[in-house]
């Protein structure tokens, strides 16, 4: 189909399938006028020319380049959000202290692996997993009403 338009806008097109090529696809030197040879036919002569240089539209896309893994955890009055996640080696975890109040939190590991500080409202604090494992952490002003929270690094 493709080649019947094809040729239908360089030599116009019948119902009738178009000639096969006489011995091959591809072009072979011809000579011409004062002993010169021509290297290929013109893509206007040839239907197979014209279809083959039609065919190719261009290389595809590279995929994007791979974003960091992050992930996100919200403290509140009393509680992380959640209070457990799953995540891969070399993930990001960032807490967020969304406020609405004048609490301080903190993000202790249980392990000492990592310490935040103070992370006031409207503050974050951020964390790399590199190696496997169960980090168990705490905001050690509120652990009394049960501010606890792990990350599960695989």
């Amino acid at each position: 189909m493709l080649l019947c338009i094809l040729e239908s806008i360089v030599l116009g097109c019948s119902a009738a399938p178009p000639p096969a090529p006489a011995e091959s696809i591809t072009p072979q030197p011809t000579p011409g006028p004062g002993g010169t040879t021509l290297s290929s036919p013109s893509p206007l002569t040839s239907p197979s020319a014209a279809a083959t240089s039609t065919s190719t539209i261009g290389r595809p896309s590279p995929p994007p380049a791979a974003k960091p893994d992050r992930a996100d955890v919200d403290l509140g009055d009393n509680f992380f959000s959640p209070n457990s996640i799953t995540v891969r080696v070399g993930t990001m975890v960032v807490w967020h202290n969304r406020g609405g109040g004048e609490n301080q939190h903190n993000v202790v590991a249980e392990d000492s692996s990592y310490r935040s500080g103070d992370i006031s409202p409207g503050s974050t604090f951020t964390h790399t997993f590199s190696a496997p494992g169960r980090y168990a952490y705490v905001c050690s002003y509120h652990v009394p009403q049960g501010m606890t929270g792990e990350v599960i690094v695989e």
